[in-house]
Protein backbone atom coordinates (compact mmCIF):
# COMPACT_ATOMS: atom_id res chain seq x y z
CA UNK A 1 0.00 0.00 0.00
CA UNK A 2 1.28 3.25 -0.80
CA UNK A 3 2.09 5.69 1.57
CA UNK A 4 1.02 9.64 1.93
CA UNK A 5 4.03 10.48 0.80
CA UNK A 6 4.09 8.63 -2.41
CA UNK A 7 0.83 9.75 -3.51
CA UNK A 8 2.58 13.45 -3.24
CA UNK A 9 5.00 12.43 -5.07
CA UNK A 10 3.24 11.29 -7.77
CA UNK A 11 0.74 14.04 -7.87
CA UNK A 12 0.14 16.91 -9.27
CA UNK A 13 0.49 20.51 -8.24
CA UNK A 14 -2.64 22.67 -7.44
CA UNK A 15 -2.17 25.23 -10.30
CA UNK A 16 -2.12 22.19 -13.22
CA UNK A 17 -4.82 21.11 -11.14
CA UNK A 18 -6.36 24.43 -11.79
CA UNK A 19 -5.66 24.75 -15.05
CA UNK A 20 -6.99 21.12 -15.82
CA UNK A 21 -10.65 21.79 -14.04
CA UNK A 22 -13.83 20.80 -16.23
CA UNK A 23 -16.65 21.60 -13.65
CA UNK A 24 -16.54 24.80 -11.73
CA UNK A 25 -13.44 26.13 -14.04
CA UNK A 26 -14.45 29.85 -14.03
CA UNK A 27 -15.88 30.41 -10.49
CA UNK A 28 -12.74 28.77 -9.09
CA UNK A 29 -10.62 30.84 -11.12
CA UNK A 30 -12.94 33.86 -10.14
CA UNK A 31 -12.22 32.81 -6.83
CA UNK A 32 -8.75 32.62 -6.73
CA UNK A 33 -8.11 36.36 -8.25
CA UNK A 34 -10.14 37.88 -5.44
CA UNK A 35 -9.17 36.42 -2.75
CA UNK A 36 -5.95 38.57 -1.00
CA UNK A 37 -3.84 36.94 1.19
CA UNK A 38 -3.98 39.15 4.47
CA UNK A 39 -0.47 41.14 4.63
CA UNK A 40 1.98 40.46 7.65
CA UNK A 41 -0.14 37.36 8.69
CA UNK A 42 1.28 35.31 10.99
CA UNK A 43 -0.02 32.01 9.96
CA UNK A 44 1.47 32.61 6.83
CA UNK A 45 5.23 33.42 8.57
CA UNK A 46 4.75 30.00 10.10
CA UNK A 47 3.91 27.80 6.83
CA UNK A 48 7.06 30.01 5.56
CA UNK A 49 8.98 28.75 7.77
CA UNK A 50 7.74 24.96 8.71
CA UNK A 51 7.21 24.42 5.01
CA UNK A 52 4.75 21.95 5.64
CA UNK A 53 3.84 19.57 2.19
CA UNK A 54 -0.07 19.28 1.31
CA UNK A 55 -1.85 16.17 -0.53
CA UNK A 56 -5.09 17.97 -1.64
CA UNK A 57 -7.82 14.87 -2.32
CA UNK A 58 -10.31 16.46 -4.41
CA UNK A 59 -12.45 16.11 -7.69
CA UNK A 60 -13.71 19.21 -9.99
CA UNK A 61 -16.82 18.53 -9.73
CA UNK A 62 -17.11 18.98 -5.65
CA UNK A 63 -18.51 22.85 -4.93
CA UNK A 64 -16.93 22.88 -1.90
CA UNK A 65 -13.62 22.19 -3.42
CA UNK A 66 -14.09 24.38 -5.77
CA UNK A 67 -14.12 27.24 -2.99
CA UNK A 68 -11.51 25.93 -0.97
CA UNK A 69 -8.50 24.88 -3.74
CA UNK A 70 -8.02 28.54 -5.40
CA UNK A 71 -7.55 30.34 -1.40
CA UNK A 72 -5.54 27.27 -0.67
CA UNK A 73 -3.60 27.61 -3.58
CA UNK A 74 -3.08 31.77 -2.78
CA UNK A 75 -1.64 30.98 0.85
CA UNK A 76 0.24 28.28 -0.38
CA UNK A 77 1.85 31.21 -2.47
CA UNK A 78 1.99 33.42 0.08
CA UNK A 79 3.77 30.98 1.91
CA UNK A 80 5.82 29.34 -1.06
CA UNK A 81 4.91 25.83 -0.39
CA UNK A 82 4.33 22.82 -2.03
CA UNK A 83 0.87 22.09 -2.32
CA UNK A 84 -0.35 19.11 -4.88
CA UNK A 85 -3.52 17.19 -6.18
CA UNK A 86 -5.20 13.48 -6.61
CA UNK A 87 -8.23 12.85 -7.68
CA UNK A 88 -10.24 11.45 -5.18
CA UNK A 89 -11.49 8.85 -7.45
CA UNK A 90 -8.00 7.63 -9.27
CA UNK A 91 -7.45 5.66 -6.28
CA UNK A 92 -9.66 5.01 -3.49
CA UNK A 93 -6.91 3.98 -0.49
CA UNK A 94 -5.87 6.95 -0.06
CA UNK A 95 -9.25 8.69 0.36
CA UNK A 96 -10.42 5.40 2.20
CA UNK A 97 -8.24 6.40 4.82
CA UNK A 98 -9.60 9.79 5.86
CA UNK A 99 -13.57 8.55 5.64
CA UNK A 100 -15.91 11.11 7.06
CA UNK A 101 -18.85 9.66 8.92
CA UNK A 102 -18.32 6.62 6.62
CA UNK A 103 -18.55 8.21 3.48
CA UNK A 104 -15.76 9.93 0.82
CA UNK A 105 -16.36 13.53 1.83
CA UNK A 106 -13.76 15.64 -0.18
CA UNK A 107 -13.45 18.88 2.39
Amino acid sequence: MKTEKHYFDEAISIAEYMGNMNTHKESSKRIYEMFEVPKDDEFIELLTEKKPEILVITEDWCGDAMLNNPILRKIGEAAKLDIRVVYRDEDTDLIDKYLTNGGRSIP
